[in-house]
């Protein structure tokens, strides 16, 4: 809660913070959208009021690629927070930092590793389309990406700038 945020903040003093923990892909269940919902707004404004209250100087929130492609619960509910960020952040020194990524290749949650997934299990192997083609990223590279973002961050106004994982080669899931 609120408290335990308080406490860390405290403890640790941060004067940079990453929000990471969004929820960016699509839920197998309609009964995990609550999930999504408290990940993706609660949680990151909780986290961004409380960067805000300790005088953090930067607040990164790592979002996806599919924030741009509207039309999906994720898609829109990333994208609804990173507008909201923007203008909760405006008034403050605290400066909001917007980097989309695409999938990242070692993520648990991602298409890799509900392939695997299916692939240990030995189940009937489900791809969205045939045809699809991917982008993926390494962590290492995600890392450096963000970092760069950070150090970029520097040198534009404060509103501008969403920094996009640039469109490395892309790969069939049928090759993956």
């Amino acid at each position: 809660g609120n408290a335990d945020l308080e406490a860390v903040f405290a403890e640790y003093g941060p004067h940079v913070v990453f929000q990471n923990a969004m929820r960016k892909y699509l839920p197998f269940f309609d009964f995990q959208t609550p999930s999504i919902l408290h990940a993706n707004y609660l949680t990151t404004f909780a986290l961004a009021k409380q960067s805000m209250r300790s005088g953090c100087t930067h607040f990164v929130l790592v979002s996806s690629e599919a924030a741009y492609k509207p039309g999906n619960l994720i898609a829109d509910s990333l994208r609804a927070v990173e507008i909201g960020l923007r203008q909760f952040f405006a008034p403050t020194l605290t400066r909001l930092v917007i980097v989309r990524l695409c999938d990242v290749l070692e993520h648990r949650g991602g298409i890799v590793a509900r392939l695997e997934g299916q692939i240990v299990k030995r189940e009937p192997i489900i791809l969205p389309y045939r045809n699809m083609k991917h982008a993926l990223l390494s962590k290492d590279a995600a890392v450096r990406f963000i970092l760069d973002a950070l150090g970029l961050a520097e040198s534009l106004a404060p509103r501008e700038g969403i920094f996009v994982c640039p469109q490395a080669s892309t790969v069939s899931l049928l090759e993956v």
